[in-house]
């Protein structure tokens, strides 16, 4: 008798145990969806990271991209992937510092054909053009950044407002073009020219 009552009383601890470790398992793998999908929530509203300032043409890297705008006629010409030395050729006669951008992928897997958006204004601050980069960047890894170099091609000046909007696709998903709006203060602007020093920052 009592050792059937031992027995059944292992069995009921047995199975409370079982019911209470169903239970964690449970807990567990709710909490785990809860965090995948809170990492899959802020990977779609956050990629893209932009960054400027002025800086040395002597930290110019293969792999930058160049984008030449021009004061007079509102041109603008983006070439990527330059190498170092054409990088340098390009900019050989003009003043040493110049507006650096860079992009950064703060996601967890590469984003594609890379286009973002910026307002310049032309001819003395009266024609406003809403420009974009001409030659898509090709790719940005996660964790890497594509730098690019904004130089004002002739003497009259001309003002640049940082990038606020970027388009891409996120890989495996080459269907669907993403947009992804950027921070961005009215008074965050440059005055780019040609002569003396190239940039003057406002904000």
């Amino acid at each position: 008798m009592e050792q059937r009552y031992g027995l059944a009383l292992t069995a009921a601890i047995f199975s409370a145990a079982a019911a209470l470790g169903g239970l964690w398992s449970g807990y567990e793998a709710h909490r785990s969806a809860d965090l995948s999908n809170q990492g899959l929530n802020i990977e779609a509203s956050v990629a893209i990271v932009r960054y400027c300032d002025v800086d040395s043409r002597d930290r110019m890297e293969s792999g930058d991209d160049i984008d030449e705008l021009t004061g007079s006629s509102g041109g603008e010409e983006y070439t990527t992937n330059m190498e170092r030395r054409e990088l340098l050729n390009e900019v050989s006669q003009r003043p040493r510092r110049f507006l650096s951008c860079k992009l950064t992928n703060y996601g967890r897997v590469p984003v594609l054909d890379i286009t973002y958006f910026e307002t310049v204004t032309y001819h003395g601050g009266n024609t406003h053009k809403r420009q974009h980069n001409n030659e898509v960047i090709d790719a940005i890894g996660p964790g890497e950044s594509r730098t690019f170099w904004v130089v004002n091609t002739d003497n009259d000046p001309l003002v640049f407002h940082v990038p606020d909007l970027v388009t891409y696709y996120r890989f495996p998903d080459l269907n669907r073009l993403r947009e992804q709006t950027l921070s961005l203060d009215s008074h965050d602007y440059w005055i780019l020219r040609r002569s003396a020093d190239p940039a003057e920052h406002y904000e």
